[in-house]
């Protein structure tokens, strides 16, 4: 097996998950995961962005009636991992949820309340999607779709960020462990999530109920993956080979 080419977890250091197989530099913003500027490489398969944007009113306004916004249909072919950036400015409710044709439930992006903005990370099969949006505001969804990338942002990684977002792709060492190094303020409940290069949940790395200050851990990891962060707050990853 190509060490390069798939996500490794050995030695127990991390929970695996039942049926489940940027440059990072600190400085506050968001790091980008993968798109059309970066030159990872990848056997095949370009980047692919849908964009939707809508205004939608809450339950109990005198003006909403209740009912989801559904987005156009698009054609989802991607190998790799798909991306959804969210942004909702309303106070009430915000849910996503990949549709069918016949406007079926098939995944759930994200569901949030009150303002948000963050990203995900999903795997799913080639077909064709829309989106069900139920929002309070305005609100902005964009998925991108991800090539299946043999390479990624080489190590030391250090990113901070809020609430939800996704690093990647990251190329994990192949001669060294890796340990992970986390602090997270302001929210109750924090969970680290690493995802391989198709955009399959491997493991939890950390899932922590209160604010932590340099938790860490090493694990045996190697070739190209993701990682999601879910927090109510504030956080910071760093991610490097083991001393």
């Amino acid at each position: 097996m190509n060490r390069r080419s798939y996500l490794l977890l050995s030695g127990g250091a991390l929970t695996a998950v039942a049926g489940c197989t940027g440059d990072g530099d600190g400085n506050g913003e968001r790091t980008p995961y993968a798109d059309s500027s970066n030159s990872y490489e990848s056997d095949s398969g370009d980047v692919v962005t849908h964009s939707f944007s809508g205004t939608g009113t809450a339950e109990d306004d005198e003006d909403g009636d209740g009912e989801p916004t559904y987005t156009d249909t698009f054609s989802h072919s991607a190998a790799g991992p798909t991306i959804v950036e969210y942004d909702h400015d309303g106070d009430d409710t915000f849910s996503v949820w990949f549709v069918d044709e016949n406007q079926d439930r098939v995944s759930l992006g994200y569901s949030a309340v009150g303002p948000f903005e963050g990203r995900t990370i999903h795997s799913l099969d080639e077909q064709t999607l829309g989106l069900s949006v139920d929002a309070d505001g305005d609100w902005e969804v964009s998925v991108t779709e991800l090539p299946v990338y043999n390479t990624g942002e080489s190590l030391p990684v250090t990113v901070e960020s809020i609430l939800v977002d996704v690093v990647g792709p990251i190329e994990f060492s192949d001669d060294s462990d890796i340990t992970f190094t986390f602090t997270a303020t302001g929210g109750a409940g924090h969970t680290v999530d690493l995802f391989n290069r198709e955009g399959e949940l491997s493991a939890r790395v950390f899932e922590i109920e209160d604010d932590v200050e340099d938790e860490t851990l090493t694990a045996d990891i190697g070739g190209v993956g993701y990682i999601l962060v879910e927090s109510g707050g504030e956080w910071e990853l760093s991610i490097d080979t083991a001393d």
